[in-house]
């Protein structure tokens, strides 16, 4: 996959710097029933891993903001990056959990699967997943 440049600006500063993320963005609307709960227990391990390395003591983490599979860049099996930082602050660590699971479940609208079962499966890893 070709990496497309980026413009990042440098918080506090008038200086921008061109960098390369490696990846393509993931396109949900795509992915099959099983691609999409394996994605999104990839992208709650990388939610995990963001909240364990930036909680403080009073329960607070870094939140994205706009958690959600869209944001992603993917190579191979693997999350590379993850874009799209406009409403990042400092949190309730569920705040990016929620958005995770509703997006992901906004994606499954009008799929076959109208029994709930898919709903479900992401359901349980959302949870299961900000558990641990």
């Amino acid at each position: 996959p070709c990496a497309l440049p980026i413009l990042v600006g440098v918080p506090g500063s008038d200086r921008a710097v061109f960098t390369w993320l490696a990846g393509r963005p993931l396109v949900v609307e795509r992915l099959s029933d099983d691609a999409l709960v394996a994605w999104t227990r990839r992208a709650a391990a990388v939610l995990g891993e963001l909240q364990a390395l930036t909680r403080r003591p009073d329960g607070s983490v870094l939140v994205h903001g706009d958690f959600w599979l869209g944001n992603l860049l993917v190579g191979d099996d693997r999350v590379t990056g993850l874009v799209d930082w406009t409403e990042a602050h400092r949190g309730d660590p569920g705040t990016d959990w929620r958005f995770l699971l509703d997006s992901t479940v906004a994606a499954t609208a009008g799929r076959r699967s109208r029994d709930g079962a898919l709903r479900g499966r992401l359901e349980a890893l959302v949870g299961a997943s900000r558990l641990t």
